[in-house]
């Protein structure tokens, strides 16, 4: 098909259709291309083809496209190549699908990059998608990792999404502690909510004694006391 072929014209061509068929466009001929020319060619193609006027909506998913399927392949590259153009609107979305492919390859790595590479604003949801696509991968080695990381305001979505992770295994105390360490306030506090509100549905006594010694306000005291009548509410899956 014309996705296909390499033939010049591809990009223009595709730039002619609707906002609404971008995303498709984009899907197509990234696709293709990454086959056609692997890992690197298809970043210099893509520099050449993204320098050139086109719609915005194409501009975008060509990014995120290309940062997806080429990052399965070489993300060290992929992340080299996104490097100029992290936190710019036209190519808002790249980093986490190179996050997400990336995880299954080095999640390390990745946590490194998102944490230093990334802009301040765009790295706490960066790094709780990394780190929680690591934990259900590879939920022991994850969470050993975070529990040896250093202290500090750096690793609080990683710890707010282990601390998630325990509380539905029973793992309560260490549940709590992990979240209590975490530095960022409203970070902590609403990890500290999700966490007693889980806990409520399975040992409410125990859970409303912690509460009343807790850091939660008011609010948030009946959000906990009201998870149980919420899950009796929900709707049972089918």
């Amino acid at each position: 098909g014309w996705a296909q072929s390499g033939r010049p014209g591809l990009i223009a061509f595709a730039s002619q259709g609707s906002d609404a068929s971008h995303p498709t466009a984009a899907l197509q001929i990234a696709g293709a291309q990454t086959r056609r020319l692997g890992v690197p060619a298809v970043l210099d193609w893509a520099d050449e083809a993204l320098a050139e006027d086109i719609p915005r909506m194409l501009r975008l998913n060509l990014y995120r496209r290309i940062a997806g399927m080429a990052g399965r392949v070489d993300p060290v590259a992929v992340a080299n190549w996104l490097a100029p153009h992290l936190g710019k609107p036209y190519a808002e979305g790249a980093s986490r699908l190179l996050a997400e492919r990336w995880v299954a390859k080095d999640a390390e790595a990745v946590i490194d990059w998102v944490t230093k590479a990334n802009p301040k604003n765009e790295q706490e949801n960066l790094l709780r998608i990394a780190f929680s696509r690591w934990l259900a991968r590879d939920f022991e080695p994850a969470s050993t990792w975070i529990r040896a990381a250093p202290p500090g305001e750096r690793y609080d979505p990683a710890r707010s999404s282990l601390a998630l992770a325990l509380s539905p295994r029973k793992a309560i105390d260490e549940a709590i502690a992990l979240a209590a360490a975490i530095h960022d306030d409203a970070l902590r506090r609403s990890t500290l909510q999700r966490v007693a509100a889980s806990w409520y549905q399975r040992d409410p006594v125990a859970a409303e004694t912690w509460l009343q010694q807790s850091e939660l306000d008011e609010t948030a005291r009946t959000e906990v006391r009201r998870a149980p009548e919420k899950r009796r509410l929900r709707p049972q899956d089918s």
